[in-house]
C-alpha cells in the first residue's frame, strides 16, 4: 500500500492517562509507524485560519469552544511552519538518545514546502507520512498506517468527521487516579500554581479533557464499535501483554514483538526515556510498571474536596466504563461548604497574592457551576 493510501490511527486521551504509554508498547508493530510528539492539530488549524496565529489555549488543549474552520484552506507554506517544531522535539527528545544512531532526513521536509493551498484533511496525513520518511531508517519501507496521539478529546467528533475512514484508539483512566497525576505533574516537577496562564488544572481536566472523552468513548463504542478501541489504565499496567495484544487484534494490525517493551519511531530502544512520569526525578521505566506510585512512594496530592467534586461530575460517566468502586459522592451544599476555605495546596508556587485572590474567586465561580449542574 503506498502512503498516499495509508489510513491512520488516532490515540485519544485525556492527558496523564497512559496515551504515551499505550502508543510506545504498540509502536513496535511491522503495520504501525507513530508520531511521537503529542499532536495538537485542529484547534491550531482553526487558530491558524481565523488569527494566523496559534493561540495558548490551543497549544495546552484547554479549550472547548466550536471549531468553525476546519473546512477551509491555508497555504501549505504557512501550515508547515506551523508544524516545524515537531521535528526538533524529534531530534531533541528521541533520535539524540537512541540506542543506533539515527540522522534525520530534514531534506524530506520539503514535500511540505509547496506552492498553493492546502486543507486539513490533506495536511495531516501528509505531515505523518513526511514526518515517518524523516525518521525513518528505510523511507521507502512504507506501512499501512500512520498513528499519532492526542489530548484534543474535546473534539474527537471532528476528527471522525474530517476523516471518517480512521480508527480511533481511547484510553481512559479512573478520574481521581488521572486528575492525581495530573495535578502533581504541574504542581510538583512543573512547580506551577493551580492556574497557568489563568487556566484552571481542575476546570481543564474536567470539562476539556476527561469528561468529553468519556462521553465521546461511550457514544462511539455504542454506535461504531468496530472503529473505536478502548482500554483502561487499569488493565494496561495490571496486564500489559494480554492487554496490547488485545488493542492489536481489534486494531487488526500485528503485534510487536515485544508487547512489554517502550519503542519509538517504529521499534527503536532509546538509551533513556523522556521523563514523562508524575513525579520528580523518576526515571520513566522501559517496561510496564504496574505501580509507580507504591514503588517510589508518590505523595497523594488530591485533596478530599476535589475527589468529591470529581465523584459527584464523573460518577455515573466512570461506572459506564467500568469503575465501579468510584465514591458516591457527598450532597451539594456540604460539598460547597467544604470548598469555602483556601487549602495549602492552592497557595503552592503563587508568587502573587493579587492573582491568587483573583485565581481563588474564579475557581470558587467554577465549583459552585459544577455542583449546580451535576
Amino acid at each position: 500500500m503506498t502512503e498516499s493510501a495509508t489510513s491512520m490511527i488516532g490515540i485519544f486521551g485525556a492527558g496523564r492517562n497512559g496515551s504515551t504509554l499505550i502508543a510506545r508498547l504498540l509502536d513496535g508493530s511491522p503495520d504501525v509507524w507513530l508520531h511521537p510528539i503529542d499532536v495538537v492539530f485542529l484547534p491550531t488549524w482553526d487558530d491558524l485560519v481565523a488569527h494566523g496565529r496559534i493561540r495558548g489555549e490551543s497549544a495546552r488543549t484547554a479549550t472547548t469552544r466550536r471549531l468553525r474552520n476546519l473546512e477551509k484552506p491555508l497555504e501549505w507554506r504557512a501550515a508547515a511552519r506551523a508544524y516545524s517544531p515537531d521535528f526538533d522535539a524529534v531530534e531533541d527528545l528521541y533520535v539524540s538518545k537512541l540506542v543506533e544512531p539515527l540522522e534525520l532526513r530534514r531534506d524530506e521536509l520539503a514535500a511540505l514546502d509547496r506552492d498553493g493551498v492546502t486543507t486539513a484533511r490533506v495536511f495531516f496525513p501528509a505531515f505523518l507520512a513526511v514526518a515517518r520518511r524523516v525518521t525513518a531508517r528505510d523511507p521507502d519501507a512504507g506501512t499501512r498506517l500512520l498513528s499519532f496521539k492526542t489530548s484534543e478529546t474535546a473534539y474527537v467528533d471532528d476528527y471522525v468527521k474530517l476523516w471518517p475512514e480512521m480508527r480511533c484508539l481511547h484510553i481512559v483512566r479512573n478520574p481521581i487516579s488521572n486528575y492525581r497525576s495530573a495535578k502533581r505533574t504541574w504542581m510538583e516537577r512543573k512547580q506551577t500554581p493551580f492556574w497557568t496562564r489563568g487556566e484552571d488544572l481542575l476546570q481543564v481536566f474536567l470539562e476539556a479533557r476527561w469528561l468529553p472523552h468519556a462521553r465521546a468513548i461511550l457514544r462511539y463504542r455504542a454506535s461504531d464499535p468496530g472503529r473505536h478501541v478502548l482500554v483502561r489504565y487499569e488493565d494496561l499496567i495490571a496486564r500489559p501483554e494480554p492487554e496490547v495484544l488485545r488493542v492489536c487484534a481489534e486494531l487488526g494490525i500485528q503485534p510487536p514483538p515485544d508487547p512489554t517493551l517502550q519503542t519509538v519511531l517504529g521499534g527503536e530502544r532509546m538509551r533513556e526515556l523522556p521523563r514523562n512520569v508524575s513525579q520528580p526525578g523518576v526515571q520513566t521505566p522501559e517496561r510496564v510498571v504496574s505501580d509507580l506510585a507504591t514503588r517510589y512512594g508518590y505523595e497523594d496530592v488530591v485533596t478530599a474536596r476535589e475527589a468529591d467534586l470529581i465523584a459527584r461530575a464523573t460518577g455515573d460517566l466512570a461506572r459506564a466504563l467500568g469503575y465501579d468502586d468510584t465514591p458516591v459522592a457527598s450532597g451539594r451544599l456540604s460539598l460547597w461548604f467544604r470548598w469555602l476555605p483556601v487549602d495549602a495546596s492552592e497557595r503552592r508556587n503563587a508568587t502573587s497574592r493579587r492573582r491568587l485572590a483573583l485565581e481563588l474567586v474564579k475557581r470558587r465561580l467554577y465549583v459552585t457551576r459544577a455542583l449546580l449542574s451535576s
